[in-house]
């Protein structure tokens, strides 16, 4: 018994003096952009707790830190850059403030060392001279560079000189190993995926499935009086202090007027896929897509819970979408083809070819028609339809927006070619919402619905097609 009470007198001791002596100090560390020769690079530097460590120099460009999950920019002028930042590592806590060369001064709000590695952060950054290069920084450890368009968020409204730069950062939570599972079933009507979606509450109704949407959303009638509906607000951070934004929701056409903000209804069922605890935007009431009453999005926030993600183009009565399983079709053949894609901006990209000229195609199975940005069209000289033929398109915001029919001679997606593809040539405000200034393209439905069944596998990257 006795050596047991000095065993613990001196287990005790060890603890004293550890909390007595804090003399190993957790390391923190943050990301600082930096101008090199013939770009910019993205580098690691840690700061003892405790310390302060001054960036100088007018090759410092900004530091990297995620405040919270959503969307954030930067405009970084030449002369901003002649300053210095400081940073500041106490009891686990990061303080960050800039002071430019004039002496105006701007604080970032104080970051926890600990809640970093909750987020990844996607860094795209334009630069005066054209430069466009983005960088992926995963659980906010590793730095690597990343494939995949740049997107600005400034939308190219601020002209850059240069040494001059626009910094979009991408803030997401850290991806889970947990994944929901099942099936639903899927209708294709008038040029759109539907499907029916439940509440908590059993309260149903039909749902587009839209792939091009980031988010979930449902309409104020379908959501119940109870659940309160927040307005959504962003933040920003200025020598001028902190200011807050109200955020908008954008359509193809512009933004949508009808927008109400964010709600948490708890559950939502699809089939027998149950998404807990969601939390989705809100509109007034969402537009006619045909003959029957639409309650809501199911987007792509939703949709990459499961891993992977296959779906028919049912030409008669209903089909199936699998959710987090392969598909039996999947399973017994191999796809006409494989194409890769990005997750950027909450949206899936597909590299691509028009005639020649590169194209970032967003994926959108809630677009009827496949359409290219009327500079794209231009550029690559395309021609209109021998029938010229002319018409309009209306996105979530409802505002029409003029189109004209154009064939594509060649489009490659990937290493897969096809010949004599019709497009919509149009401008659409999406395109510059999303950061494409110099435009883009969008594969929808129309496109899509020449093949049986579709698999969207998050894992691997790729969207495989068969006929």
């Amino acid at each position: 018994m006795r050596s047991l009470k000095m065993n613990i007198t001196a287990f005790l001791l060890i603890i004293a003096i550890i909390q007595l002596f804090p003399s190993v100090a957790r390391c923190a560390h943050i990301f600082v952009v930096r101008e090199s020769i013939g770009g910019v690079e993205i580098g690691k530097v840690e700061i003892a707790d405790g310390d302060v460590m001054i960036l100088d120099g007018e090759d410092v460009i900004t530091v990297v830190i995620p405040l919270g999950a959503g969307q954030s920019g930067d405009l970084v002028s030449r002369d901003m850059r002649s300053g210095e930042i400081t940073v500041r590592s106490a009891g686990g806590e990061l303080h960050i403030s800039k002071k430019h060369a004039d002496g105006r001064e701007m604080a970032y709000p104080v970051v926890k060392v600990a809640d970093l590695h909750a987020y990844d952060i996607r860094v795209n950054i334009a630069g005066g001279d054209g430069l466009k290069i983005a960088f992926r920084i995963d659980q906010y450890e590793e730095v690597e560079e990343d494939d995949g368009p740049v997107i600005d968020m400034f939308a190219g409204r601020i002209p850059l000189e240069d040494g001059d730069y626009s910094i979009t950062l991408e803030i997401s939570a850290a991806e889970s190993a947990a994944y929901v599972s099942g099936e639903t079933t899927i209708i294709y009507e008038k040029g759109f995926l539907l499907t029916e979606g439940a509440l908590s509450d059993g309260r149903k109704g039909w749902f587009l499935v839209d792939f091009g949407a980031s988010g979930t959303l449902i309409t104020k009638e379908f959501l119940p009086a109870y659940i309160d509906i927040a307005e959504v607000k962003g933040l920003e951070y200025s020598d001028r202090g902190r200011r807050e934004i109200k955020s908008v929701m954008s359509g193809a056409g512009g933004d949508v007027t009808g927008f109400l903000g964010s709600a948490s209804p708890g559950n939502m069922i699809f089939g027998d896929v149950i998404f807990s605890d969601v939390s989705i935007k809100v509109i007034e009431a969402m537009p006619d897509f045909g003959s029957r009453e639409i309650v809501g999005i199911l987007g792509l926030d939703l949709m990459r819970l499961c891993d992977r993600i296959a779906f028919e183009y049912p030409r008669s009565g209903p089909g199936i979408m699998m959710m987090g399983e392969r598909h039996s079709l999947a399973e017994t053949d191999a796809p006409q083809a494989e194409v890769p894609f990005y997750l950027v901006a909450k949206h899936i990209f597909l590299d691509g070819e028009v005639n020649e000229v590169p194209v970032s195609f967003l994926f959108d199975t809630g677009a009827r028609s496949s359409i290219l940005s009327d500079s794209k069209a231009k550029k690559a000289r395309l021609k209109d339809s021998e029938d010229g033929r002319k018409g309009e398109v209306r996105g979530l915001d409802d505002n029409p927006v003029e189109t004209r029919l154009v064939i594509a001679d060649r489009l490659r997606l990937g290493e897969w070619l096809r010949s004599d593809v019709p497009f919509l040539a149009a401008d659409l405000s999406v395109f510059e919402s999303i950061g494409l200034r110099q435009g883009g393209g969008i594969i929808g439905n129309d496109f899509l619905d020449d093949y049986r069944l579709v698999e969207i596998d998050f894992s691997r990257g790729v969207i495989s097609l068969w006929k």
